[in-house]
């Protein structure tokens, strides 16, 4: 028998035994109680020992789910910080690019500039002489 049915069989005969008049007392056959009292002895270990054995599979989960989840969160945590350090180069690339872009340019403004007063120098150069005598 499991010890849940000895102590349904024990509960049973307290709660339907004979009943003494004007008292709570029952009478029960001492006999039987005393091998269900042995046989409650004999499971109690083995049902402590499968209970025992849950807990310790239980916990061997539970630890194994807790560093899962732990390995997971340090993978998490390790591709956020790759994505932070990504957009931080990107960044810097960014106002690097912005930098050399505007270098580039202000180079071709100068020299956009020079051929302009250039060109201007030589239009100047080939306008006719009397022309610019009667101007002045």
């Amino acid at each position: 028998m499991k010890v849940s049915e000895i102590i349904d069989e024990l509960r049973f005969m307290v709660e339907n035994g004979d009943k003494i008049p004007l008292t709570k007392k029952v009478l029960i056959d001492s006999d039987y109680v005393l091998n269900l009292i042995a046989e409650l002895e004999e499971e109690l270990p083995v049902a402590i020992g499968e209970a025992e054995e849950l807990l310790s599979k239980r916990q061997e989960i539970l630890d194994d789910a807790k560093n899962r989840a732990d390995e997971e969160i340090k993978k998490i945590i390790a591709e956020v910080d790759v994505v932070k350090e990504a957009q931080e180069v990107a960044n810097e690339i960014r106002v690097g690019v912005n930098e050399y872009a505007d270098e580039v340019l202000a180079e071709i403004e100068s020299g956009l500039e020079k051929k302009l007063n250039e060109i201007r120098k030589n239009r100047t150069e080939l306008q006719p002489k009397e022309h610019l005598e009667e101007i002045s």
